[in-house]
């Protein structure tokens, strides 16, 4: 990590969509207030609501919140109607959204069941502003003849992938720390942004590309892949998925929301602030104990077989209607369920059954975020 520490002092956005999260939103957003990079001037949490479901709940999250933690400062929440953009970009919205809205140089993604450790919120924001030229990168760099290229802003998250022309793939519990750090050493890698740092450039030139290259894909299979094709922009502009080495293995992150017989005792952790009102804190916990269980984009049919057949399409370098024809190939994707089949015989996968009970973002309906596995501390790198 660099000394100069940039985090202290620097302000951020979140960007959190949220589909139909109404009963444990407020958890998250209680937990984000909390946090010492929330406190900055100018920090701010944007809620980008993607169903009509999640934005009738956007005015009771202020007194929900204020319920259980009265010295949080709400004035910090800002809700965004995205429910239009999400039904043409699905989760590709997030991008979008955060280009028109946040007002800070380093943005965070962040699904809504996803709640970063203040230790891994501390490392991603100071990740980003610690960026050589950061905030502007060429504009203020300086001539430098032991550099050729011009400067890159990076983007940073906690769970890895290969993604290429050979497919997608990531490494089951089998494997060792010693050669998950040589994979991420040696492999070029995707990173996933359900939890994912980087500067608002960055997030802006994705966007002037978006409707050109890959929201043709985007409309057509509802956001599935919207992670494959930022990351697929990221690395053809000379930018580099960091996945971060303290924090690969994801007990960083904590999943706000579980099953049922097990929602409660998660939801009473996250809520555990102070002050708080233990009257009100049942009462809340014991309410979304009882919320409906939303399943993501792992849930449903041929989602490992899709990302397979989306990853070998970007890998051959197709963008626009080329991407499209190629990623919807009923050919193609009955290929990519044998190879994915294939891989998952070739290691421990009963860990994606696991993840699919257990986890997840919105569905289909919403905007589809995904809760790949590893996000709940399943090492699956």
């Amino acid at each position: 990590m660099p000394h100069n520490r940039c985090a202290e002092r620097t302000g951020l956005s979140v960007v959190v969509p949220s589909a139909s999260r109404g009963p444990t939103l407020h958890v998250l957003l209680i937990a984000l207030l909390q946090q010492v990079a929330l406190r900055k001037p100018g920090s701010e949490i944007i809620v980008s609501h993607a169903t009509f479901d999640s934005l009738n709940e956007a005015p009771n999250m202020s007194p929900r919140v204020l319920a259980a933690c009265a010295s949080c400062d709400v004035r910090r929440i800002v809700h965004v109607d995205s429910v239009r953009i999400n039904d043409a970009l699905g989760c590709a919205h997030r991008y979008v959204v955060a280009s028109k809205h946040a007002r800070n140089n380093v943005l965070l993604h962040l699904d809504d069941d996803l709640l970063p450790k203040a230790a891994l919120l501390q490392a991603l924001v100071q990740s980003v502003c610690a960026e050589p030229g950061f905030p502007e990168y060429a504009r203020t760099s300086r001539p430098n003849p032991f550099r050729s290229a011009p400067l890159r802003p990076r983007f940073y998250g906690t769970t890895p992938r290969l993604c290429s022309k050979d497919g997608y793939r990531f490494y089951s519990r089998r494997y060792t720390l010693s050669q998950r750090g040589k994979w991420v050493l040696q492999k070029p890698y995707y990173v996933l942004t359900n939890v994912a740092s980087m500067s608002r450039a960055l997030n802006a030139e994705f966007v002037a590309v978006l409707n050109q290259s890959y929201a043709s894909l985007m409309r057509v299979t509802g956001g599935e892949g919207c992670d494959l094709v930022f990351n697929h922009f990221a690395r053809g502009a000379g930018s580099t998925p960091t996945a971060l080495r303290g924090h690969l293995h994801t007990r960083s992150v904590e999943n706000i929301r579980r099953p049922k017989h097990l929602q409660a005792a998660a939801e009473a952790r996250a809520l555990a602030v102070n002050p708080v009102d233990s009257g009100i804190q049942s009462k809340a916990t014991a309410a979304t104990a009882t919320s409906k269980f939303y399943g993501g984009y792992e849930g449903g049919k041929d989602h490992y077989p899709r990302r397979w057949q989306i990853c070998t399409c970007l890998g051959r370098g197709t963008v626009g209607e080329t991407l499209v024809g190629c990623a919807t190939d009923k050919a193609g994707l009955k290929w990519a369920r044998g190879n994915w089949s294939a891989f998952a015989a070739s290691a421990d996968l009963s860990i994606v059954k696991l993840t699919q009970r257990n986890t997840g973002g919105m569905g289909r309906a919403g905007y589809g975020s995904r809760a790949e596995p590893g996000s709940r501390g399943l090492h699956a790198l």
